[in-house]
């Protein structure tokens, strides 16, 4: 059940610490926050994206007979840790999504770049009105120049632009081709994709080339976030000492080295399998499964005791551990880790 975060609660969460509280030690509002709920002891860990706190994951007992060992706490801080970067990996995700499907609109709505160029000579026949907005000049500008796009250029285009010009004239095109301008008016750098239509004569000689030309700066930022957010990720997959898996409908998708020493697989073997083969018997698979969603439909963390078997055919007791990356969300995403408990055992 949900539970208030007391003040002092929440300021040690902001500083990244993991909240440690029973109610031995609670006072006031958070003594009758966790009493209420026939809550012993609680655990929480920060969830923080670019140091902002979004939310915490709560580990609780029922029971103070059993304290919170050294390992249970690493295990937790990791969670905390794994399920912040997988929430902005999910974020950053998102935001290319959103950025791929607003550039599909500017497309068919917006406003872009449409042109007419004769060829050989590189005279442009027409120029829209957008191009002052897209690239900073006025159609006007492109029609006293021939292959006025050259002067345009980013330096660092100009070789691919002889390369593709030289074919262009031997009738040699590309569906699209992707370059970098600089803006007439503001001076800034602007990635820009160019869909092309070759225009022949009878006898098949190249004459015209027309084209749609598009802003995607914004896109090219979305995907340099998302590859940061994926390295992020990745690294803290690497070094993290519990099993980690990133699930849909139980298929992994991306696993950390510890889960494949764990259960004596390569990596190729367990990305895009699902995790059926660490079960002995579909019924045990089946019960895991059913317990963590019935979880899953009530919080966003769940946790269930079970045994695994390896691929050399040895059984070991595991501890799963599955969090929605959207709260109450599973078809959305899960991050599951894996403890082997069963030297703890």
């Amino acid at each position: 059940a949900p539970l208030p975060l007391d003040a002092a609660w929440r300021a040690q969460l902001t500083r990244g610490a993991v909240v440690l509280c029973t109610t031995a030690d609670a006072d006031g509002d958070a003594c009758r926050a966790l009493t209420e709920r026939g809550i012993a002891s609680m655990a929480a860990a920060p969830i923080t994206i670019e140091g902002r706190l979004r939310g915490c994951l709560r580990f609780d007992q029922l029971d103070c007979g059993t304290p919170w060992s050294q390992e249970a706490l690493m295990v937790i801080r990791t969670a905390g840790v794994i399920f912040s970067a997988a929430l902005r990996h999910r974020e950053a995700q998102t935001d290319l999504e959103q950025s791929e499907a607003k550039f599909q609109r500017l497309v068919e709505h917006a406003p872009d770049v449409v042109y007419r160029m004769s060829l050989p000579d590189g005279r442009y026949e027409y120029v829209s009105p957008a191009a002052t907005e897209v690239l900073g000049y006025a159609p006007d500008e492109f029609y006293r120049r021939a292959s006025f796009i050259e002067a345009i250029l980013h330096p660092g285009w100009i070789a691919y632009f002889k390369d593709q010009w030289s074919r262009l004239l031997a009738g040699e095109m590309p569906p699209t081709y992707t370059y970098v301008v600089i803006h007439g008016q503001t001076g800034e750098p602007r990635w820009c994709t160019q869909r092309n239509v070759l225009i022949r004569n009878g006898r098949g000689a190249p004459v015209a080339i027309e084209g749609i030309i598009s802003d995607i700066t914004a896109q090219k930022v979305a995907e340099a976030r998302l590859h940061q957010s994926e390295a992020t990720l990745n690294g803290i997959m690497r070094a993290a000492p519990i099993g980690i898996a990133l699930n849909t409908d139980r298929t992994m998708l991306l696993v950390n080295d510890r889960l494949c020493e764990m259960t004596g697989y390569e990596r190729e073997e367990l990305v895009g399998q699902l995790t059926r083969r660490f079960y002995a018997t579909r019924e045990e698979w089946e019960r895991v499964g059913q317990e963590l969603v019935d979880q899953l439909n009530v919080d966003s963390t769940a946790s269930i005791d079970t045994r695994w078997v390896r691929k050399d055919g040895t059984v070991f007791d595991v501890w799963v551990t599955a969090t929605c990356l959207t709260p109450r969300d599973y078809p959305g995403g899960v991050v599951f880790t894996a403890l082997d408990t069963t030297t703890l055992r």
